[in-house]
């Protein structure tokens, strides 16, 4: 009974725990992928690699820039991100 009081989390393992390169890019498929991505770059994983896999529409949502003058992501010495 106490369990049933409790929010439902529900976190995906996989997406948290994957390292994503060049060889195993993180796939946008849709607005919680970029979001997610985005989040992932502003907290400092800089190094994290993306492929653009659909045409992403926020509806007006509200955005924030991924990177910052502190956590820029510019891919100086490869392409990791495909259509973004």
């Amino acid at each position: 009974m106490f369990l049933s009081l409790l929010p439902s989390l529900e976190i995906d393992f996989a997406r948290a725990t994957s390292v994503y390169n060049e060889s195993n890019p993180y796939q946008i498929k849709n607005d919680t992928d970029l979001i997610w991505f985005r989040d992932q770059v502003n907290n400092g994983n800089t190094d994290i690699c993306a492929i653009l896999k659909a045409d992403i529409n926020l509806n007006n949502q509200e955005w924030t820039p991924i990177g910052n003058k502190e956590k820029q992501y510019n891919e100086p010495k490869r392409t990791c991100i495909g259509r973004l």
